[in-house]
Formats: structure tokens, C-alpha cells, sequence
């Protein structure tokens, strides 16, 4: 471990495409990328739990307990992505997805993109686990979504209640390492929030 390192060295996340990319991908891309995380989904999540020292999801969980270890993800999380192995400093404009103007400071670089998307992979799996079905996986396609060509989870009475989890990670990992404080319930809340757009699917405050 490097002197400057605080955690262990974290494991790339070996997707088969740039998920910065995933505006331009074919759909035939879209599907290989689809594929790949239904495969890599239990094993890199157990991975990221057992790196922050959370234990194993239990198969018997209830909607309680997840939303309890979700929290303890978020605080984890919170702990280890300002590590100088997880971001690096830029000066660019936003992202429209996240606001206008210009930016400067800490962002995620690919190891920590990695760690995002593990915990992308890790939503996906506990609101699996709790709500499918109905839920099920499926792919963005419309030509304006900010997350077009990524998995998302379909099912709900509303078109609009559709689950990113690839989009929920990312930004709640960045949120964790630039807002103070850190926003550690963020991930729970999400899941809180897609419990209740299955369960109550006219009740849009969540």
C-alpha cells in the first residue's frame, strides 16, 4: 500500500464497454453490456461488501435490513472514496444531467468508477431480491434520456419510476466524495424510494 493510500487497492471493474460512452452504442452493445451485468452482478457486489467490511447479503433479509446495510454502504462509501486511489481534480463544465456552470475539483476517476458501478450493481440487486417481480431487467433506449443504452429496471405502473442503477451509483458515489457532508442515506433513500413506486405507484413524494 502506497503511503498515500488509506484502503486497500480496489479491483477494476472489467466491463466489456466505456459506460461513458453508452450514449453511442449500438443496441446489439447495449444487450452484451445488459448480459454482462446480470452475470457480474452477485459476485462484484459481494466483493464490495466484503471490501467495506459489511456482511454478506442474506437471502432471508428483509426490506428493513436492506435499507439498514444500504445505509451502512452509503456511510462506508463516504469513508473510503477520498482515497488518492478513487478521484483525481478537474476543471471542466457540469454535466447537464447534474447542473450548469463549471466545476473544479475532486471527481471519480476509472478506479473509482468502478467502485460506483459495483454499487450500481449492488442497488440492482437488493431491489431485485425485494421487488421482482414486478421489476425486471431491461434497456434505455429513448434518444434523450441521460442514461440512454443502460440497464434499467421496468415494471412499475409509471413510465417515469423506471430504475437506473448504473445512474444512482455514479451519482450518489460523486455526491459522497464532493458534498459536505456527505450525503451517506443516499442509497437507502433510493431504494426507500423504489419500494414505494412499486407499493404506492401514485404516490409520487416517495
Amino acid at each position: 500500500m502506497s503511503p498515500d493510500r488509506l484502503a486497500p487497492s480496489y479491483p477494476p471493474l472489467d466491463a466489456p464497454a466505456e459506460l461513458l460512452d453508452a450514449d453511442d452504442w449500438s443496441l446489439a452493445q447495449a444487450r452484451e453490456f445488459l448480459d454482462w451485468t446480470k452475470r457480474v452482478m452477485v459476485p462484484r457486489s459481494d466483493a464490495l461488501l466484503a471490501y467495506l467490511g459489511i456482511s454478506p447479503i442474506s437471502s432471508s433479509a428483509s426490506p428493513g435490513e436492506h435499507y439498514d446495510m444500504l445505509q451502512h454502504v452509503g456511510a462506508r462509501v463516504a469513508e473510503v472514496v477520498h482515497d488518492p486511489q478513487f478521484w483525481h481534480h478537474v476543471d471542466r463544465p457540469v454535466h447537464p444531467v447534474y447542473g450548469t456552470g463549471d466545476y473544479s475539483g475532486p471527481d471519480l476517476n476509472d478506479v473509482g468508477l468502478s467502485l460506483a458501478g459495483d454499487v450500481a450493481l449492488l442497488l440492482a440487486r437488493v431491489v431485485l431480491t425485494d421487488l421482482s417481480p414486478p421489476l425486471k431487467w431491461g434497456i434505455e433506449r429513448g434518444k434523450t434520456m441521460y442514461n440512454r443504452n443502460l440497464p434499467i429496471l421496468t415494471g412499475f405502473k409509471h413510465r417515469w419510476a423506471d430504475y437506473s442503477p448504473f445512474t444512482y451509483g455514479q451519482l450518489g458515489t460523486q455526491r459522497l466524495l464532493q458534498h459536505a457532508p456527505p450525503e451517506t442515506d443516499y442509497f437507502a433513500d433510493r431504494y426507500r424510494r423504489t419500494r414505494s413506486n412499486v407499493l404506492n405507484p401514485d404516490d409520487k413524494g416517495g
